[in-house]
C-alpha cells in the first residue's frame, strides 16, 4: 500500500522530504538484509522516529506502527506490528512471486488532538483532530522482486490462495481459477475464522477438506466440461493454468503413470 502523493487534511511526516509536512522530523523503516533461500526476511526491522510529540503518543498507546507486505501476483497481503524495538519479520517465499511492495506507516489507535512545533509554516499554530486509523507517518518503502521456481513446489496445497471478499452477501465461498492459483474467496466472518486458525496444525486437514478439495473438484469439473464440448484442449489447460502441473505431479506420484488427456 503506497501513499505516493496523496494529500491528507492534517500534517504527516513522510520519509520523502518533498512530501513531508514537517520541518525537521524524520520517519523511516529500518531493517537488515538477511540471506535465506526459503523466506523473505526483514531482520531487526524497526522504525526510526525523532518527533517528540509522536514519541509521546506512542508511549501513551495512542498510535502504533505497521509494516505492510503486498504481492499482487499471489494476492498476498499481510501487516506486521512494528515499533522502535527491532524484530524479525519472516515471510515464506512460497507466498511471493515477482513484484513485492513493502511499506510502513504510523496510525492512530484512537481519536485525539494533535499539535507540533515542527509543522511547516502553513500548519503552524493549528491543532488537528485525528481520528482512529488516520495515518500520521509514512515510509512508502521499496519494491523488490522475488524469483521463485514454482517447479520446485510440488505441493497441491500451494496452488491455492484464500482471500477475504467483502462483497459476498450469501455467505457462500466463491472459486476463481486464475493462471497461477485457484483463488478461494471467503465472506468476511468465515475468513476471520480461517485466518485465526490456519497456522494451527490441528485444523490443517479440516481446512483442506472443506475449502480446497471442493474448490479443486469444481475447477477440474469445469475444465472437463469444456473439453467435453471441445471448448479447450488438454494442451490449452497447461497454457491457461500453470497450477495444473502440480495436479499432474500428484497424479504421477500416486499412480506411477503420467496423466494424459484420456485419463483426465
Amino acid at each position: 500500500m503506497r501513499i505516493g502523493k496523496k494529500l491528507f487534511p492534517y500534517p504527516t511526516i513522510n520519509n520523502s522530504k518533498n512530501a513531508s509536512c514537517f520541518q525537521n522530523s524524520n520517519f523511516a523503516l529500518i531493517y537488515d538484509d538477511a540471506d535465506d533461500e526459503n523466506n523473505l526476511v526483514l531482520k531487526n526491522a524497526h522504525i526510526e522516529l525523532d518527533n517528540q510529540a509522536l514519541i509521546e503518543l506512542f508511549e501513551q498507546g495512542k498510535i502504533d506502527a505497521t509494516v505492510i507486505v503486498e504481492c499482487s501476483s499471489t494476492i498476498f497481503r499481510k501487516s506486521f506490528n512494528i515499533s522502535r524495538i527491532p524484530r524479525d519479520i519472516i515471510i515464506p517465499i512460497t507466498n511471493l512471486r515477482d513484484q513485492v511492495v513493502i511499506s510502513c506507516f504510523v496510525y492512530a489507535t484512537e481519536d485525539f488532538s494533535y499539535i507540533s512545533d515542527d509543522f511547516l509554516e502553513d500548519y503552524q499554530g493549528y491543532t488537528f483532530n485525528i481520528e482512529k486509523y488516520d495515518i500520521l507517518a509514512i515510509d512508502d518503502g521499496f519494491t523488490t522482486r522475488i524469483e521463485y521456481d514454482e517447479s520446485k513446489d510440488k505441493k497441491v496445497s500451494s496452488i491455492f490462495s484464500i482471500i477475504k471478499d467483502e462483497f459476498i452477501s450469501n455467505n457462500v465461498m466463491k472459486i476463481e481459477p486464475t493462471v497461477k492459483k485457484i483463488v478461494i474467496h471467503l465472506p468476511e466472518e468465515q475468513f476471520g475464522c480461517y485466518e485465526n486458525m490456519k497456522n494451527n496444525d490441528n485444523y490443517q486437514e479440516i481446512f483442506f477438506s472443506i475449502l480446497t478439495i471442493p474448490a479443486l473438484i469444481s475447477c477440474l469439473q469445469n475444465i472437463q466440461d469444456q473439453m467435453l464440448y471441445n471448448e479447450v484442449t488438454f494442451d490449452d489447460i497447461h497454457l491457461d493454468y500453470s497450477w495444473f502441473s502440480s495436479i499432474e505431479y500428484a497424479y504421477k506420484n500416486q499412480f506411477e503413470e503420467e496423466l494424459d488427456e484420456n485419463k483426465f
